[in-house]
């Protein structure tokens, strides 16, 4: 009997090899004992929110579509993340000034820049999840302004090619509003967006969202507890998906997606991956080190860790030892700030720091720069097919 193995178990098998039997050492002394023979691997927090994000498409080539859009990309973040104002970065500013450099300088420094980071924290207003149509078709026709003639055609007649007919701005704006209309559908089908309503209570005036399948004719106020008659010509309102949200503000799903994606574009045969691989140590059940991502494509095998800042990698004891017995083919390092040059100085230092025999490659956010992702209607593959 043939087992085709799942990836957790194929991969687990790459990472943390086991160790060789006792008697191929005898002939060969080269052979070492596997010092990640105790370690297992299991999906991280991230790993587990990628995975279920991914899961409300029909495709990774649909998933990889939202993320890679412009538009939909920035919407989602600007739904899912806070940004802190020009006034609070001003004010952090302003107030660590007022404190003085000597005074950072000293012992106690620390601690007044993290009181000042924390206490700006909280001055950073919560995003609000849900957006109306009008809300997002004017960010939408912003957007599409911003392209080519060229590009504006492929844009708005994305999810209908019928609409190819456009003489005028006004035309191209119609298709642009039918566009947005359709991709929303496409959206709340697939449950990346929430159909409901926002609604004001008379009593406390807080302003809730409602998903449908809550709406009544008499609804209850989830601050005060009041009842509330439902307002009549209510307008639609639709709501980020929770499990988005914390994937992209808590777990930084987007860029492990994007990577993803720009991997998965140069397969040709064959392409698996797992995101979010968390190593532990069977004996004191602890942690040994986090991996980004993990794929086989074509024969090969890769590890990926993104950062935020060229400066955060660095290669401990204990992921070069997961490097030195996994062997893969491409260890790939991925900052989403920084320039070209950091990067490579970061890969020539992780590359002194592991087996001669693993590639280290390095992205900036260049990669990052532009998409060549076919569109919403391309070929379909399945997840993990």
């Amino acid at each position: 009997m043939l087992k085709t193995p799942d990836l957790k178990s194929l991969f687990a098998t790459l990472i943390v090899p086991q160790a060789a039997p006792a008697w191929p050492q005898r002939f060969d002394p080269a052979i070492r004992e596997n010092p990640a023979r105790d370690f297992y691997i299991r999906s991280s927090d991230k790993g587990m929110y990628a995975r279920g994000v991914l899961g409300l498409f029909e495709s990774f080539q649909e998933a990889a579509y939202v993320f890679e859009h412009g538009f939909w990309r920035r919407t989602i973040e600007s739904l899912s993340s806070p940004v802190a104002s020009e006034h609070t970065r001003n004010k952090v500013r302003h107030d660590l000034e007022k404190i003085g450099v000597d005074a950072l300088k000293a012992s106690s420094g620390i601690d007044l820049v993290v009181d000042e980071v924390l206490d700006a924290a909280g001055r950073i207003q919560r995003p609000i999840h849900c957006a109306n149509f009008n809300w997002l078709f004017a960010r939408y026709w912003t957007y599409v302004k911003t392209l080519s003639n060229e590009a504006q055609i492929c844009e708005v007649t994305e999810t209908d090619p019928s609409r190819s007919k456009l003489s005028n701005e006004q035309d191209i704006r119609d298709s642009a509003c039918a566009n947005l209309r359709d991709m929303m559908s496409e959206l709340t089908t697939r449950k990346v967006f929430l159909h409901g309503a926002e609604i004001q209570c008379d009593h406390c005036l807080a302003s809730l969202w409602y998903h449908v399948d809550d709406l009544r004719s008499i609804v209850t106020c989830r601050g005060c507890r009041k009842e509330l008659n439902l307002p009549a010509e209510i307008p639609w309102s639709y709501a980020l998906n929770e499990l988005v949200v914390c994937a992209v503000r808590d777990h930084g799903v987007t860029p492990v997606i994007r990577i993803t994606f720009r991997v998965f574009e140069g397969s040709r045969e064959c392409f698996c991956f797992l995101p979010g691989i968390e190593i532990r140590d069977y004996n004191t059940e602890s942690q040994i080190c986090e991996l980004d991502l993990v794929w086989i494509r074509d024969g090969e095998f890769g590890i990926a860790e993104i950062k935020r800042a060229p400066k955060k990698f660095s290669v401990g004891e204990k992921l070069a030892a997961i490097l030195d017995g996994a062997l893969p083919n491409r260890f790939l390092l991925v900052s989403s700030s920084g320039t070209d040059s950091q990067m490579q100085v970061i890969r020539s230092e992780v590359q002194a720091q592991v087996s001669p025999n693993v590639t280290v490659e390095a992205w900036s956010p260049d990669i990052f720069a532009s998409s060549s992702h076919p569109g919403w209607n391309t070929l379909r593959y399945s997840l993990f097919g």
